[in-house]
């Protein structure tokens, strides 16, 4: 009988993998910046170079434009992508004059992101970086007994996809978990497709590991319906599923008795629909109920959309309700007080 057990298991996320491989070398002796340090800085080379730039001439003053730079910028590192294929990019679009704006902006994302680049070199370090440093050091590891099992992804960047292979290189063995209708090898799906950014991960992955003669194994299909969900919730999942695909337009519907499992509403608007899923959680948590809040989960397609409405009626009704997002710096008071206290002096109490 093998012997089972937990002593040797770790759970990490990428960056924090990185730690446990690399907490004692060099790199971790560099100041790594936050995404407030990023956004400043990012901020600090749209004033320097200001003049220099078109389409985003002045733009460092709208609300939320720097954030959305700096995510931009970090992306384009992310994917590795070089000042020479901006260039490329330029040049083509250049050449029509239907894509001269397109070619303008794409100058000034070059100039941003030359500078934004120059500026890190050598003296803060990022999670490209130190992802860097963890595929040359695993080259270096023995991990000829270590498994790697890699869940909850639907999308690699450049970076995580170079460690993933570099993993499967040195280690005993690597598996993905991948949300998928079927295996892509040889293609990639529609863009239509209900599975296409897993599906051309997959398919990524298949051929990235074939061209570097890694061994490649047999997928494991889950093909029985989940016991943690009630059937009809299967049923409804199967159907949306066939429902996408081009091959059955007319698909035929399933009758399925809902039962206590699954429950429709359609609501006249947003407040009645909160309003009655306040309604319903207080009659689930009642007096000599065994259901507690922590057991109850809203999903909604957008909180942003939801958020001012239902705050207000949860708290009407007395429900304690968390939101489980990151609020971002710019809409903290003590943020908002000091901008208001510099544009108070820049403007000089004029609106």
């Amino acid at each position: 009988r093998p012997v089972m057990g937990m002593i040797q298991l770790q759970v990490y996320s990428f960056s924090r993998l990185a730690w446990f491989f690399l907490q004692d070398s060099a790199i971790y002796n560099r100041t790594q910046l936050t995404e407030a340090g990023l956004s400043m800085l990012v901020r600090k080379i749209l004033r320097e170079w200001e003049e220099e730039l078109t389409i985003y001439r002045g733009e460092s003053r709208h609300s939320g434009f720097v954030q959305r730079v700096t995510e931009m910028l970090l992306e384009l590192r992310r994917g590795e992508v070089t000042i020479e294929d901006l260039d490329a990019l330029i040049a083509s679009f250049s050449s029509d004059p239907s894509t001269e704006d397109a070619a303008l902006k794409l100058k000034d994302i070059t100039l941003l992101y030359q500078n934004f680049t120059q500026s890190l070199f050598g003296k803060y370090i990022e999670t490209e970086q130190i992802l860097d440093s963890l595929i040359e050091k695993m080259k270096f590891l023995d991990l000829s007994n270590t498994y790697f099992f890699i869940d909850g992804f639907h999308h690699f960047s450049a970076k995580e996809q170079k460690l993933l292979i570099e993993m499967m290189t040195q280690s005993k063995r690597v598996e993905i978990s991948l949300t998928l209708d079927k295996a892509y090898p040889n293609e990639k799906p529609d863009k239509l497709n209900l599975f296409y950014q897993t599906g051309e991960t997959y398919f990524r992955l298949f051929q990235t590991a074939k061209s570097s003669s890694i061994k490649i194994h047999f997928d494991h299909i889950l093909k029985e319906p989940s016991q943690k969900f009630c059937m009809e919730l299967n049923l409804l999942e199967d159907y949306w599923v066939k429902s996408n695909e081009e091959s059955n337009p007319n698909l035929e519907k399933p009758v399925v008795l809902l039962d206590d499992c699954l429950t429709i509403w359609e609501a006249e608007n947003k407040q009645a629909e909160v309003l009655h899923a306040a309604n319903q959680i207080r009659t689930f948590t009642s007096d000599g109920s065994q259901t507690r809040y922590k057991d109850i989960l809203i999903l909604v397609r957008d909180i942003e959309e939801y958020r001012s409405i239902l705050m207000p009626i949860f708290h009407e009704n007395g429900l304690e309700v968390f939101v489980d997002k990151a609020e971002t710096m710019s809409n903290h008071p003590l943020v908002e007080t000091l901008s208001s206290l510099f544009s108070i002096y820049r403007k000089n109490w004029r609106s």
